[in-house]
């Protein structure tokens, strides 16, 4: 080989050790700020409320707690979660959860503020009884919006708040599956009562899911499940979603003013209930045009 193929394959080389530095050190981004954050919680930490921050893909073993007004969109943002283009891990913003010295795994995103959007994420990996969740709202928090997000193979998918009568909680073109490690209230892909609601859920839209192989204890839990023995719940449209291999699709207590309309519901897994199951205390159920 020449003097000259040897210094040009060196600096290819060089070039691709340097590149791969490059995206390893690459993370979080806050539009408008030339810095480069290592960990999505920095980013947060740094954005001024209101602020965009854009994640590149790879996996975060973080906690990301959100205090403030933002919007974080991973390497998928705007890519629905249901999507065949979702099939490759390596091009995933997955948040796995820190990792505790039990070895389990917390929440990925912990949020404790209103107007929030979760664009497209894998969250995935929660084993603690530490929130309990891949995604939680935190109490008496609104205008969460989780969209073309992956929620998988966690104790439950997400844990639902949502207090504003005027600003709506969002959850929508998702893939929400496998949520089924052990715990309290485990094997619901989204679930809500008195304590994890705040005493008052309104005004939520869960709309164009997929919903699969969320089961829990003996194939019996649901996939949407709105659990409140006493506290306020009203103003629910579930609406085009997919339910398949769930032990139910939806349970229901205490719910005024639900409409679940236009979705598909195939092989409940719980033999001795039905695919949607309303317990006491609901009034103004309006059931339509599903299969």
């Amino acid at each position: 080989m020449s003097l000259r193929a040897r210094k040009d394959r060196r600096r290819r080389r060089l070039g691709s050790i340097d590149g791969l530095e490059r995206r390893l050190c690459l993370a979080a981004h806050i539009a408008g700020d030339s810095n480069i954050y290592a960990t999505i919680q920095a980013a947060v930490d740094a954005a001024l409320p209101g602020a965009t921050i854009t994640v590149d893909a790879g996996t975060y073993p973080e906690l990301v707690s959100i205090f403030k007004t933002l919007t974080i969109r991973g390497a998928q943002a705007g890519v629905d979660g249901r999507s065949n283009l979702r099939n490759d891990p390596a091009g995933e913003s997955i948040v796995s959860g820190e990792v505790f010295p039990d070895l389990t795994q917390s929440t990925g995103f912990y949020i404790h503020a209103n107007d929030v959007t979760i664009d497209g994420f894998t969250v995935e990996g929660n084993s603690s009884a530490t929130y309990g969740a891949g995604i939680v709202i935190a109490p008496g928090q609104f205008g969460t919006h989780i969209v073309n997000n992956v929620i998988q193979n966690n104790i439950t998918g997400i844990y639902l708040a949502n207090s504003s009568s005027t600003d709506a909680a969002l959850i929508q073109h998702n893939l929400i599956q496998s949520n089924n490690n052990v715990g309290t209230n485990y094997g619901r892909g989204t679930y809500t009562d008195g304590d994890v609601s705040g005493g008052s859920l309104t005004n939520v839209i869960i709309d164009g899911n997929m919903f699969t192989r969320n089961l829990g204890a003996e194939n019996v839990e649901a996939a949407i499940s709105f659990e409140a023995l006493s506290a306020s719940q009203s103003n629910i449209t579930v609406s085009n979603n997919v339910f398949d291999v769930n032990g139910k699709a939806l349970l229901a207590y205490n719910v005024d003013g639900l409409t679940f309309s236009g979705n598909i519901v195939a092989w409940c897994r719980d033999t001795t209930s039905a695919g949607v199951r309303f317990e006491g205390g609901d009034t103004n159920i309006t059931i339509t045009d599903n299969t």
